[in-house]
């Protein structure tokens, strides 16, 4: 039981990995318009990290390794 008077919240993050994810990061904004706050590619092309926000919500994602 929580004894303080604010309400507690608690956040998850998904991360997932795509073996393309430059082109998984333009799907989930066509198909369900996340928008794109952060990527960091890879010198390959590839994304080393990536964060997908939609309304509140966040998911982080990569290239498969």
């Amino acid at each position: 039981m929580v004894q303080d008077s604010q309400a507690v919240t608690q956040a998850l993050f998904p991360f997932l990995r795509y073996r393309d994810a430059p082109a998984a990061i333009d799907w989930l904004e066509k198909a369900f318009g996340f928008v794109e706050p952060l990527v960091i590619p890879n010198e390959n092309g590839t994304v080393a990290h990536a964060e997908l926000g939609l309304g509140p919500g966040v998911i982080m994602l990569a290239t498969a390794r």
